[in-house]
């Protein structure tokens, strides 16, 4: 089965994230890598938002084992007081 990896960049509780995924995750395909990313994304930003601020972007891509980038997402939240 192939390995796909999952590289976050995100904001944390500490600021910011760079995570590159060195251990990857075996999936039957890359459409299942793609549902497993999109599960993923507001899984951790819901456990990474800060009320203090009210933009935060969340990126995260998916590589085959051959390190091409197969799938890309990006989660923003735009807030604004009124």
């Amino acid at each position: 089965m192939p390995r796909y990896f999952f590289d976050l960049d995100a904001p944390d509780m500490a600021g910011h994230t760079a995570f590159t995924d060195l251990t990857g995750t075996e999936f039957p395909d890359v459409e299942a890598a793609r549902r497993a990313a999109l599960q993923f994304l507001p899984h951790y930003a819901g456990d990474a938002l800060r009320p203090v601020r009210d933009q935060h972007t969340f990126n995260l891509q998916v590589r085959d084992e051959s390190g091409d980038i197969v799938y890309r997402a990006r989660l923003v939240l735009n807030g604004q007081r009124l």
